[in-house]
C-alpha cells in the first residue's frame, strides 16, 4: 500500500509542445497532488499502464493545498488551454486530482479528465492496446477510491525520457 511518507516521483522531463509531433507511441500524462484518494487510486492504474509499454507515460505531482489554489490548480488551468476538448473542464479553476490527458504522436492532444473519466477511458481503450491478462489486472484496479488510496506510494515516475534538441520548444528525441 505504501506509506504516507512515500517520496514524490522525480521531476519529469519537460513536456512536449502543442502541435509539435513527438513520433513513437502516444504519451499518457498524469498530474496529481497528494494526499488525494482519487489521485492515489488512479496512480495505481497509471503505473500498471506504464508497465505494459503500450504508452509512453509522464507524471508530475504536487503537495496538496486545501484552498483550491496553488501550483497544481494553476498548472491544470494553463494545461486546459492546450487541450481542444477541455471545455468540459472549464467550470472551475484547475481540476480535482488527478487530471489525465493524451499527447498523440502527431502533436495533437486529448483531455481525458479525472479518475472517473480516466477509468472509463481505460475500459474503452485498453482492451485493444494491451494483452488480455494486462487488461484484466488494470480493470480490476479501476475501482472506487478508498480513504487509504490517499497514502499509496506515488514515487514511481512515468516511462518518458526525452532530450530536447535545441532547447525548449524543439522536437523531442528519445534517449
Amino acid at each position: 500500500m505504501g506509506g504516507g511518507g512515500s517520496k514524490m516521483p522525480p521531476e519529469p522531463v519537460e513536456r512536449t509542445k502543442p502541435g509539435v509531433a513527438l513520433g513513437g507511441k502516444p504519451r499518457l500524462c498524469f498530474v496529481g497532488m497528494r494526499p488525494s484518494h482519487h489521485a492515489g487510486c488512479a496512480k495505481k492504474v497509471f503505473d500498471l499502464i506504464t508497465e505494459t509499454g503500450a504508452y509512453e507515460t509522464w507524471v508530475k505531482y504536487w503537495e496538496r493545498t486545501f484552498d483550491m489554489q496553488g501550483p497544481y490548480y494553476d498548472y491544470v488551468e494553463e494545461l486546459k488551454k492546450e487541450l481542444p476538448n477541455a471545455e468540459k473542464f472549464a467550470g472551475r479553476h484547475g481540476w480535482s486530482a488527478p487530471f489525465v490527458w493524451l499527447e498523440n504522436p502527431d502533436g495533437s492532444r486529448q483531455a481525458i479528465g479525472g479518475r472517473d473519466d480516466f477509468f472509463e477511458w481505460c475500459k474503452a481503450t485498453l482492451p485493444s492496446k494491451v494483452s488480455a491478462a494486462q487488461y484484466k489486472k488494470i480493470a480490476s484496479k479501476c475501482t472506487e477510491a478508498k480513504w487509504w488510496h490517499a497514502y499509496v506510494s506515488v514515487s514511481k515516475p512515468g516511462s518518458t525520457q526525452v532530450r530536447l534538441e535545441g532547447g525548449p520548444g524543439s522536437a523531442p528525441t528519445k534517449i
